[in-house]
């Protein structure tokens, strides 16, 4: 589960001494996602980023790696009025303890931008979607060394942001601009190997839908039958990163 590698890893990108009992609660927080129980860990995670507030302050980096975990519960929860505000506020603080051009400040964005996304608030998402582009594109042009994965990372947010434009041009009756840029999603959603299935199965779906309503239901169709090859497994698409969908 990739969210597993985001609870533990944006905690241990900038945690300091701590508490036994807060390395126990964020310890229990895993346990239960990996578990299943996702309510139950976003009712630890709570305890843990209130002891973390009390031990770090609320505007440490620290607590602000909590204050995204608990985002990112909520969001698979579908919970994403909660997401949102969790996402503002670690924004915010790794911004300022971070800086505006930290990969994990970009990551604070992406997050609110999915989250505004969900809520059908597609330009509030893109404006969050270019602030996570633009941080990436500083720290790439000031560390070479890992232009690469950066830029990938980029590619991927870049790829979001175009989906929700797309849903946007659905919204505003754009349908032959709407399919021009599911298409561009998609392909990148296919190519990058940290994309769920489910991810591109719903994007097929959502271009299918448009095509059909131009009246191209031969290309519709055959949309529709590679997305049942994707959600069967049958094509490649490696689990990980969920976008925007």
């Amino acid at each position: 589960m990739v969210l597993l590698v985001w609870l533990a890893s944006a905690w241990a990108a900038t945690a300091v001494a701590q508490s036994p009992e807060l390395h126990a609660l964020h310890t229990r927080v895993i346990q239960l996602y990996a578990s299943g129980h996702t309510v139950e860990a976003v009712v630890v995670a709570e305890q843990a980023l209130d002891l973390a507030t009390v031990e770090f302050g609320r505007g440490h980096a620290s607590t602000a790696a909590l204050v995204f975990n608990l985002a990112r519960l909520h969001g698979e929860l579908e919970q994403w009025g909660q997401a949102e505000d969790l996402y503002r506020r670690a924004a915010v603080v790794r911004s300022e303890t971070l800086g505006n051009s930290d990969p994990e400040t970009g990551a604070a964005h992406a997050g609110l931008a999915e989250s505004l996304a969900k809520q059908a608030r597609y330009e509030e998402a893109e404006q969050s979607y270019w602030q996570a582009l633009e941080t990436l594109a500083v720290e790439a042009a000031r560390n070479p060394h890992v232009a690469n994965r950066l830029n990938l990372l980029a590619g991927l947010y870049r790829a979001q942001a175009i989906y929700n434009r797309a849903h946007q041009f659905v919204v505003e009756a754009r349908l032959v601009d709407a399919d021009l840029m599911y298409l561009s999603a998609i392909a990148v959603f296919e190519a990058n190997d940290s994309v769920d299935r489910t991810v591109v199965v719903a994007a097929l779906g959502r271009r299918a839908a448009v095509l059909r309503t131009l009246g191209r239901d031969d290309e519709a169709a055959a949309v529709e039958t590679h997305a049942a090859a994707v959600d069967r497994g049958r094509a490649s698409c490696p689990k990980a990163l969920r976008a925007a969908c």
